[in-house]
């Protein structure tokens, strides 16, 4: 972790996740969720140990659903095709 500019902390991927997009990422972008709730859901995830999926819903900011659609159709498959590339 490190200091920005406005003196809060900023997460690092883990190494093994280093160039890949996480679940957050995609929400955010998708319009479904703010940086605002990612920080709060990454704040919960560290005293919990808790999945960032399942944060986002125990607090009502998306449902189950959407979780599973994002995972099984848009970040599960963007890793492999970036595992099997980075192989290549």
């Amino acid at each position: 972790m490190h200091r920005d500019n406005v003196d809060r902390y900023q997460v690092q991927p883990a190494p093994s996740l280093a160039g890949r997009k996480r679940l957050g990422s995609y929400l955010v972008e998708a319009g479904l969720i703010n940086r605002g709730q990612i920080e709060v859901a990454l704040n919960d995830q560290k005293v919990t140990g808790m999945k960032l999926g399942e944060i986002l819903v125990t607090r009502g900011w998306i449902k189950q659903q959407t979780v599973e659609y994002f995972m099984e159709n848009i970040v599960v498959p963007e890793r492999q095709r970036v595992s099997t590339k980075a192989r290549s």
